[in-house]
C-alpha cells in the first residue's frame, strides 16, 4: 500500500441503527494496517438533535 496518512472512521447512528459506517487512511504506517470500522478507538461524540420542524 501507498497510504501515509493516519486514518479515522464515521459512524452515523440514527433511531439506534447505524445506517452509515466508513474508515479512512492507515492505523500503523510503520505495519501498513489499514483503519477499519471494526478497530478499537477513542471515541470522539458529536450529536445533533432532531431537524429543525417549521
Amino acid at each position: 500500500m501507498n497510504i501515509t496518512k493516519q486514518g479515522s472512521a464515521i459512524g452515523v447512528i440514527q433511531s439506534g441503527a447505524v445506517i452509515f459506517s466508513k474508515a479512512y487512511g492507515m492505523a500503523n504506517l510503520e505495519e501498513e494496517i489499514p483503519f477499519s470500522v471494526d478497530m478499537s478507538c477513542n471515541l470522539v461524540r458529536v450529536f445533533r438533535g432532531p431537524p429543525h420542524q417549521p
